[in-house]
């Protein structure tokens, strides 16, 4: 395609384009497809529908990659096209396995798994046009698609954003001019129409215009080159400073690093990286370029600061998914850095297409297998649990132990210890599941949200002393169809929680409203009506069971319970509270209200009746 046309030429021609993709690319388009009419799908469906579709969205994205890959190499004579298509179906069939059996994003380690599959899909289509010809230029052709590619993206994406925005106020102006009240969701299906089917299609559509000869400059290019001229090299130099001024900092002070050198350390190593990507500086380079060219030998210096921050956090916490991915990037960015650092000194031309490559073998390989991030870090954790309850003599394999009868006081253990075995089996159930736990505990994990379960208070355990480490949070209702018996007087529907008071909480009309604080973690103060009463919610509270309710369904409040009396400070009976919803937050440190909302009533002054307790 000639660069020599005008923004609103390119724009006409992207109808075309995605014509073109079709033909050009159709198991891609499949791809696409299926995204699309999936995400329509779950916007009727409703919420779970769309985490359904975020699983479907990843397997297709890898999919498509694998596709991408054949078509580019087909399309630059680098690949039969009977190889592009058996690797296109073998990994149209291998990604659905994978969606069908294995992709559960419920749990947070395969989530995980996803972000890390996605991030070699990316790498390696990055390096993908390196292979195409010979090694001499290997480079110099994978930054000229790679740009293509990327400005085409750029352009669709935009193409996409303004051809949506005319298209809902088309749509905005229908629905008023001839108040057809359309859902909101038409304007979601529009969207992902658009930014699924569409976009993508411009995209493949450009095949021809990526593969022309390298050689063949672009102008569009050229401008974007430059723009990332000024923002790429002083960003790293910013980075750079700040890095080299704490490392100093920390020799004089002997100060422990901070949990944010890692991700500082991490943006340094990417924007070194992608610097050399965009610019490609020779050994013979000057100003920027040389400065540039030094930029992976002042990273290395910098990778054991950044892992040692997250070491440090190793030993306190133990493995997580989060932690190994961030530190397997040092690693491997630190080795790239080495490796340019020996053709720097060798006054060599850097083989760019090796970081991209290198990225996405690391992150393939650290996502599947028994080396992955998933079981290194299951491993650590489950061991950590494992020792905590050897600690306390706990059998971890019997299933109907607990540490005390059910009607008896818990039995007294270290905050640490405790800490440990609630931390450990909490994100083992949360990131793999109930079978990753031992079985002492994986009978509490069993049917309920385990991200709200304390384990160490299942075991009837109880720390000694306060440690604040989360919250277990509680729901209970009343259900919609009971009916409750109430006393003449004036009726306030309230909602409150803890903070500052906002329009909900204190109505503006100051004669009508009621205003409510906190006398401790379960008793309110209630200012209606020129009186002032209290409602202790300790006695409702104890009725919710222990263990968190099951999402989305919360335990039902029982009308008895539901009707909390309001006493003045001699214990007369005011009033009543109804309370149809109460979110409670239990920890180490006690437990107190979240969220509660009712109805107050308040007897007519001659309806006061004292309240024997």
């Amino acid at each position: 395609m000639s660069e020599n046309v005008t923004l609103r030429e390119r724009a006409a021609r992207y109808l075309g384009d995605a014509a073109r993709g079709v033909r050009q690319a159709p198991v891609e388009v499949a791809a696409t497809l299926t995204v699309t009419i999936a995400f329509s799908y779950a916007l009727e469906a409703g919420s779970d529908a769309m985490a359904a579709w975020t699983e479907i969205a990843v397997a297709c994205l890898l999919i498509a990659a694998v596709a991408w890959t054949g078509t580019l190499l087909h399309a630059m004579g680098a690949w039969s096209a009977t190889r592009r298509w058996v690797v296109s179906l073998a990994g149209a069939l291998v990604l659905a396995a994978y969606a069908l059996f294995i992709a559960d994003f419920d749990y947070v380690a395969e989530r995980w798994r996803a972000v890390l599959l996605v991030a070699a899909a990316v790498s390696w289509l990055v390096a993908v046009p390196a292979f195409a010809g010979p090694r001499q230029n290997a480079v110099e052709r994978m930054r000229r698609i790679d740009g293509r590619i990327l400005l085409r993206v750029i352009g669709a994406g935009l193409y996409g954003i303004a051809l949506f925005a005319g298209l809902a106020l088309a749509l905005r102006a229908i629905d008023v001019l001839f108040e057809l009240d359309l859902r909101s969701e038409i304007y979601g299906h529009v969207w992902g129409w658009i930014s699924f089917a569409l976009v993508p299609w411009v995209v493949l559509g450009g095949l021809r215009d990526y593969v022309r000869p390298i050689d063949q400059g672009s102008a569009v290019a050229g401008v974007a080159q430059r723009i990332a001229l000024f923002l790429v090299p002083p960003l790293l130099a910013v980075y750079y400073v700040i890095l080299y001024a704490y490392v100093a900092r920390i020799f004089l002070t002997q100060e422990i690093p901070k949990n944010l050198v890692s991700p500082l350390v991490l943006a340094a190593g990417g924007l070194a990286a992608l610097g050399l990507l965009l610019f490609d500086p020779r050994p013979a380079a000057r100003g920027v370029g040389r400065w540039l060219r030094i930029a992976p030998a002042l990273f290395l210096p910098l990778a054991p600061l950044g892992a040692w921050a997250l070491l440090l956090r190793t030993g306190q916490y133990g493995l997580t998914e989060f932690r190994l991915i961030r530190l397997i990037a040092i690693v491997v960015l630190a080795l790239l850095g080495v490796a340019a650092t020996i053709q720097l000194v060798r006054r060599r031309p850097f083989t760019l297409h090796a970081a991209p490559l290198a990225l996405a073998v690391a992150a393939l390989l650290f996502a599947v297998g028994p080396w992955s991030v998933l079981a290194l870090s299951k491993a650590s954790q489950r061991d950590r649990l494992l020792d905590a309850l050897a600690a306390l003599d706990i059998p971890a394999d019997d299933a109907g132990w607990q540490s005390a009868a059910p009607d008896s006081a818990p039995r007294i253990v270290d905050a640490g210890v405790y800490d440990q075995i609630r931390g450990s089996a909490r994100y083992l159930a949360t990131h793999h599941g109930a079978d990753a736990l031992p079985p002492v505990l994986e009978r509490y994990a069993r049917n309920y949200d385990s991200r709200w379960r304390d384990y160490a208070a299942d075991l009837r355990l109880q720390p000694d002393r306060d440690i604040v480490t989360g919250s277990v949070i509680r729901f209970a209702a009343m259900p919609m169809t009971e009916a409750f018996p109430v006393r003449a007087g004036t009726a306030w529907r309230i909602g409150w929680s803890p903070g500052p008071e906002g329009p909900y909480d204190a109505p503006s009309d100051a004669a009508t409203s009621v205003r409510i604080v906190p006398l401790d973690s379960v008793r309110l103060v209630m200012h209606a009506d020129g009186r002032r009463v209290q409602a202790d919610l300790g006695r409702l509270i104890a009725t919710i069971p222990p263990e968190p309710a099951r999402r989305p369904d919360s335990e039902m409040l029982r009308v008895q319970d539901a009707l909390v009396p309001l006493t003045d400070t001699t214990g007369v009976e005011h009033g009543q509270l109804l309370v149809w919803h109460l979110m409670v937050q239990s920890d180490s440190t006690g437990t107190r209200i979240g969220r509660l909302e009712g109805l107050l009533v308040l007897y007519d002054s001659t309806g006061a009746t004292p309240r024997n307790e």
